[in-house]
């Protein structure tokens, strides 16, 4: 996972946030070199001297953690911009993913595995881990209550508010957020969306989430509860068994009908 903004990226001897394209570009070179270090360790064990020089990165000495008996660590990639799907497919064994349904994770899953061909790699060797939620009930009306409750937790009027400035690049702190969506264009330049990787494209996510509170009437906060939600599970429990089953990939998966939970 690429930092996506400089107050995270003040964790890191860096700093700041670097443009997309920068950041999988170091993130490329960031993996290389991790790669390479595994590989500094003899077969029997023994560390040998290490040197490399990049754009982003210069190390030298010897690594001192030994080479686990996998060879490498498990690579994994989260991310769901043009710019993460071609680095799982070039670099990741595994990616995570969220999506609000199973036709989009079925189109993602589609997307990711036809890029590996350009890097000669096989669809079976990157995995996709689709993000899930469920939502049990002893009906299914108490799920869908259950459901909608623990969306609405997990989205606060602030949260809303927050989401929603990620994609309008302003300051919106003064907007109601059980009121209507700004009626006002987004700023795709503007800092407060600078390095995001959530959404690539804002202007269309704003015209895609002003569609869908216009179509149902909804405020701030409840287009943000329906537009970000992962794929969701909600019913009894043997219907959410059998929904889950139709979404595993068949045997063996194909590109266009998979997408593996």
């Amino acid at each position: 996972m690429t930092s996506s903004d400089a107050f995270t990226g003040e964790n890191f001897r860096r700093g700041g946030f670097l443009d997309r394209a920068d950041r999988y570009t170091r993130a490329a070179e960031f993996v290389a070199a991790a790669r390479e270090l595994w590989d500094s360790w003899t077969p029997d064990g023994t560390p040998r001297p290490f040197a490399r020089t990049g754009r982003h990165f210069t190390i030298d000495g010897e690594f001192g953690v030994p080479r686990p008996p996998q060879g490498h660590p498990v690579v994994i990639q989260a991310g769901d911009c043009d710019e993460g799907r071609e680095f799982a497919a070039s670099t990741a064994d595994v990616i995570f993913t969220r999506h609000g349904s199973l036709e989009a994770g079925r189109a993602f899953y589609a997307d990711v595995k036809r890029r590996l061909a350009r890097y000669g790699r096989a669809p079976g060797e990157l995995k996709i881990m689709p993000g899930v939620t469920l939502a049990l009930g002893d009906t299914p009306a108490d799920a869908r209550e259950k459901a909608a409750e623990i969306r609405r937790q997990q989205v606060s009027p602030q949260t809303a508010i927050l989401t929603l400035e990620q994609v309008w690049g302003v300051d919106l702190s003064g907007y109601d957020p059980d009121g209507p969506l700004p009626d006002i264009a987004p700023d795709p330049g503007s800092q407060l969306v600078q390095g995001r990787v959530r959404h690539g494209d804002p202007p269309a996510v704003a015209a895609k989430w002003r569609a869908l509170s216009e179509e149902k009437g909804l405020s701030i906060r409840q287009t943000v509860i329906e537009a970000t939600g992962r794929q969701s599970f909600i019913g009894t429990p043997e219907a959410v068994a059998a929904e889950m089953a139709e979404s595993s990939p068949p045997t063996p998966p194909t590109a266009s009908s998979s997408y593996p939970i």
